[in-house]
């Protein structure tokens, strides 16, 4: 995966984050510049709330697991919904 979570203490100097931000776009990286230290990872995070989401809706009948699978051919950044 190409995403890198830059998550610095808070005491790590400015010059050492943009370091490391450079550091990981010269290596062909997409380093994202993580300001609060959570649990997990927020990319995970954000993948179990879609994933929640698309249970949600098929579980209600609002769409089947079928159509579900259509939004994730659709949309090629999207997070893969085969892994909910």
């Amino acid at each position: 995966m190409p995403l890198v979570e830059v998550v610095p203490h808070q005491g790590t100097s400015d010059s050492a984050i943009k370091g490391a931000l450079a550091f990981y776009k010269s290596v062909g990286r997409k380093p994202v510049h993580i300001k609060q230290e959570v649990p997990g990872f927020a990319a995970n995070r954000l993948q179990a709330a879609l994933c929640n989401e698309a249970y949600s809706l098929v579980s209600r009948g609002v769409l089947s697991a079928e159509d579900l699978g259509e939004y994730s051919n659709v949309q090629a950044h999207a997070s893969d919904l085969s892994e909910c």
